[in-house]
């Protein structure tokens, strides 16, 4: 005993400050990977994809997709193993064999029953499969097989062969009469050091135990080898049950192994026997009847179940804390208080103390609870312990909790000064928020403010105004003046994005408000909040509902059901996928422990970061094309998935036909039970001009693609915006038969040939052309005489026509003229008029008055110029077809000025020459075209001059 606390004591010497807690798997069941129930065994390629033996085949599984291969006589596989050619060794039901990837990439199963002796073919199941350097051995009850080269040998059992495995580098096998034995080239010998193991023991696995090694048995519990043979080793702690039926045994890190029971899941334990947790049904496991074990190379270990396969990450840096006591409730909140950590949580408060060695796996041994019932918070404030519940405030003394406050369930405290020995401080509730006094221990209510009536979960105390600030989720935010208490409302009105969902935090650089439009700050120079400059860059515009600072500086926050942080150093966002939709929603609470570790608030217990850590140890992504599939009429696999393809040196571009030019590409990261969240992008270069961007996409269809060579590209991202390699797949598509260089050469003979052929046969048809062409010029001549004879007809009366339009245009010539000389007879007669009016008002003139009376009446007669009218309009109708003449007999109610204003509008004559021939102003031509329009019946937008234009062609068509 004194040996044994001695090494647990050693144990957490040597243990680091690593953060630890309770484990937690993901399961799959067979509604999923679309299989048998059980699982017998696991292995892992050399692309990370993972292999079952299950119930109806062998199941593969790459990060997104399942696939089984049922072996020759659909019989359940029991046991799988690489051997060094990279085939995958398999034994079934009367069947063992292998598989291989052929050169598609499609997963093929070859059987060697043909090299066993027809005598031995019928074994029943082969339960292991070992790899033995270059050999191979598969067990069944009644044999063990030895593959050797391209032969088997077979060694039948001398009772019943129950164990093959590896022991100390070395093949031992268990036999129920014989017991241990060891194998050598010649056959197997008993190996004495182990001749202690009870017969009925039935050993399940042999694993290297420090300096020894460990055997589990089905009946007798464990056995450690010491220099004294098989001892049995007992395990203790966590509920562990002695002569437990053990199932399977696996290493998994230096000092710390796992052990798959028969009914409890699987005891995590480390070289002292002491059972660090039980990973169960509790932990996520579908049930806790382990068939199988297996490790892979990123640190996840796998669990065959007697249904379904579970996922187990113990290098998550993600630690769950749920111990029994918890019972699975939602955690609250949790704060430090001295050396303990105290948790509230929906059934209770609880008190722990805190781990130096940050390992919590074992944290029910010195877990108490303080209080049940639901517990909203607990804070530590000044050295006093606050807890906030549904029934009343209280205060967490050693050993119980003392009542404050029972008028209302309190959501959370806010301190208002820093005074020990008078510590004031609020207290926000159901109904508003109380105000409370410290002295000499004593806790007193001051006052509630009473003018605020609103549940305050949210409350921050701003020291510099004096102000206490509560936010409402459906209200907006409240801002009250402790001097005063006039309480003031913020919500659109105010700059804030709406009034629903607004959370007030504080954080080094001042107020903060989470909205659902991003961060906002409080702008004291226009009492009104906007959206924060720095934030808008980093996280733009997205909801959050939650923030909350580290020790560090990092930003932490909650978006939806997602958990995120703002590292300070570097201003990247990193999302922590293995919590997504884990949070307590709508209770969010972030509680730093230290400047890089947190805990969270989970929908069950709480979550532990060590953010340095998270970042430090996440694996790099890697990406691997899993399929890729052309169409034309059906699909065709040219690659299945399966071998080294993924790798450069292996990969051969495929040549296909142009009417392969549709192509399906299915691609995934390496499951690790936290890459759900994996971003992909990928391009075709040739044909996409650039990448496609990041999405959870993991398959790519092209259609129509060209004729040309083409690389599929893509790679993948983490939560840590991390990108992988990128992944490739070269293929050609071939340009049509048609289309090639020897087809078109062919093509140009043929052409010529056809060419050479039409050349003669045009030869004869122009001669038989010619012929017809004599005798059609014959008559074509004959035409053109009718033709001649036609067309001089049209010339003498074209030249007739000529000389009618002469004549028109010599009487219109002899019209414009008769026109001017009326003009000019006017302006002559107009002058003449006013140069004697002006002699007649001259006061010293001989001219007698009576005589120039006479000269002007003389004038004024001939300034009517009747008579040149009748002269001007009989030219007019002789040029214009009588159009003065027509226009009267169509509108007989035109005067004898509106036929002049018509004559002098059909010759197109401005209004200035208008005015002068008529003998009236610009307005008067005006106010005459006006009333002529009228009496001519026009419509507003109607041209009068092309009216008249076109009575006169009307006229000119009659005529």
């Amino acid at each position: 005993m004194k040996i044994r606390l001695w090494l647990l004591y050693a144990c957490f010497l040597l243990a680091d400050d690593e953060l630890k807690g309770q484990t937690y798997a993901l399961h799959f069941t067979k509604s999923q990977y679309k299989a048998g129930t059980q699982t017998w065994a696991i292995q892992q390629d050399a692309d990370d994809i993972m292999y079952f033996a299950n119930n109806e085949g062998l199941l593969t599984f790459n990060g997104v997709t399942w696939e089984v291969f049922p072996l020759p006589n659909q019989t359940i596989v029991r046991s799988i193993a690489f051997g060094k050619n990279q085939r995958l060794y398999a034994g079934g039901q009367d069947e063992l064999g292998y598989y291989t990837a052929d050169k598609s990439g499609k997963l093929v199963f070859h059987s060697l029953l043909p090299l066993i002796d027809s005598l031995h073919r019928q074994f029943a199941d082969i339960w292991n499969t070992v790899i033995f350097g270059d050999e191979v051995f598969f067990r069944s009850f009644s044999h063990i097989f030895r593959l050797h080269g391209k032969k088997i040998t077979t060694y039948p059992a001398p009772l019943k062969w129950e164990y093959l495995g590896l022991y100390n580098n070395r093949l031992v096998a268990f036999d129920r009469q014989k017991g241990m034995v060891i194998f050598n080239s010649k056959g197997w010998d008993k190996l004495d050091e182990l001749n202690k193991l009870p017969a009925e023991a039935g050993i399940t696995a042999v694993i290297p135990f420090g300096n020894s090694s460990l055997f589990s048995t089905l009946n007798k519990g464990l056995f450690r080898i010491s220099d004294n043979g098989p001892v049995p080793f007992l395990l203790y702690g966590n509920q562990a049950i002695e002569n437990e039926q053990y199932t399977c045994a696996l290493p998994v890190e230096q000092g710390e192994w796992l052990l798959g029971t028969y009914n409890q899941g699987i005891f995590h334990m480390d070289s002292t026997g002491r059972v660090l947790e039980t990973i169960s049904i509790k932990n996520g496991l579908g049930n806790n009847n382990i068939k199988c074990l297996y490790k892979d190379k990123r640190g996840n270990v796998w669990a065959g179940l007697e249904e379904g396969i579970a996922c187990i990450n113990l290098n998550r840096q993600v630690k769950w804390l749920n111990p029994p006591p918890f019972n699975g409730s939602p955690g609250y909140a949790v704060t430090r208080a001295g050396d303990k950590l105290i948790f509230a949580l929906s059934n209770g408060i609880f008190e722990m103390p805190e781990s130096k060695t940050g390992d919590y796996r074992t944290a029910n041994a010195g877990l108490k609870k303080m209080a049940g019932g639901l517990s909203w918070n607990v804070q530590n404030i000044q050295g006093n312990i606050f807890a906030g519940r549904d029934d009343g405030f209280f205060r967490l003394k050693p050993n119980n909790l003392e009542p404050v406050d029972p008028s209302a369930g309190f959501w959370t405290f806010q301190a208002l000064n820093n005074d020990k020995n008078n510590l004031v401080f609020a207290g926000g509730n159901y109904h508003g928020v109380s105000l409370f006094r410290q002295q000499n221990g004593t806790i007193t209510k001051v006052k509630d403010i009473v003018s605020l009536n609103t549940s305050s979960r949210f409350l921050e105390y701003e020291p510099d105004l004096n102000v206490l600030w509560v936010s409402h989720p459906y209200r907006g935010l409240y801002k009250i003046p402790l001097s005063a208490q006039t309480i003031r409302l913020y919500h659109e009105k105010d700059g804030l994005p709406s009034a629903l969902n607004n959370h007030i935090f504080k954080s080094s650089t001042g107020l903060l408000v989470a909205t659902e439009k991003g961060i906002y700050e409080f702008q004291p120079l226009t009492d009104s909040f906007k959206a924060s400059s720095h934030f808008s860059r980093i996280l733009p515009g997205i909801s959050i509902r939650y923030l909350k600072e580290d020790g560090a500086g990092n930003l932490w926050f909650v978006s939806g059901k997602k958990l995120g942080v703002v590292e300070h150093a570097t201003q990247k966002v990193y999302y922590f996928p293995e919590l997504f939709r884990k949070i307590n929603s709508g209770f969010e609470h972030i509680y730093p422990l230290d400047s890089n570790r947190v805990f969270i608030g989970g929908d069950q217990g709480f979550y532990l970061i060590d953010l340095n850590k998270y970042i430090k140890n996440k694996p790099q992504p890697v990406v691997f094309i899993r399929k890729v599939t052309t169409t034309y009429k059906k699909d065709s696999v040219l690659f299945g998935g399966y071998g080294l393809f993924n790798k450069p040196e292996s990969q051969v571009k495929y040549r296909l036909s142009s009417k392969w030019n549709s192509f399906h590409f299915e691609f995934s990261a390496p499951f690790d039970g936290e890459n759900l969240h994996d971003e992909y992008s990928y391009r075709l270069r040739n044909f996409d001009e650039d990448w496609i961007k990041w999405s959870d996409k993991t398959q790519k269809d092209y259609t129509n693609i060209p004729p040309g060579d083409y690389v599929f590209e893509v790679k993948v991202r983490n939560n840590l915006l991390r990108e992988s390699l990128v992944a490739t797949y070269p293929f050609e598509i071939m340009y049509p038969w048609h289309q090639t260089v020897w087809a078109k050469l062919s093509f140009l003979i043929l052409s010529m040939g056809i060419l050479y052929a039409l050349l003669r046969k045009q030869r004869k048809r122009i001669q038989q052309k010619q012929e017809k062409k004599l005798l059609q010029e014959r008559k074509m001549f004959e035409e053109q005489q009718k033709l001649q004879a036609y067309r001089h007809q049209l010339e003498l009366e074209k030249s007739e026509k000529a000389l009618m339009q002469l004549k028109n245009e010599k009487l219109e010539s002899e019209l414009a003229s008769s026109a001017m000389n009326i003009v000019q007879k006017q302006e002559f007669l107009l002058r003449i008029r006013d140069e004697i009016n002006k002699l007649k008002k001259a006061e010293n003139t001989n001219i007698e008055t009576t005589d120039l009376k006479k000269i002007l009446r003389s004038i004024t007669e001939e300034d009517r110029l009747d008579e040149e009218w009748d002269q001007f309009s009989l030219h007019f109708n002789k040029v214009h077809n009588n159009f003065l003449l027509n226009l009267r007999s169509k509108y007989p109610n035109l005067k004898a000025h509106d036929l002049k204003l018509c004559a002098y509008l059909r010759m197109n004559l401005s209004s200035k020459e208008m005015a002068r021939l008529m003998s009236i102003s610009l307005r008067g031509v005006e106010i005459n075209r006006y009333r002529l329009r009228k009496k001519l019946q026009l419509k507003p937008k109607e041209d009068l001059y092309q009216f008249l234009l076109g009575l006169d062609e009307d006229t000119q068509g009659k005529g």
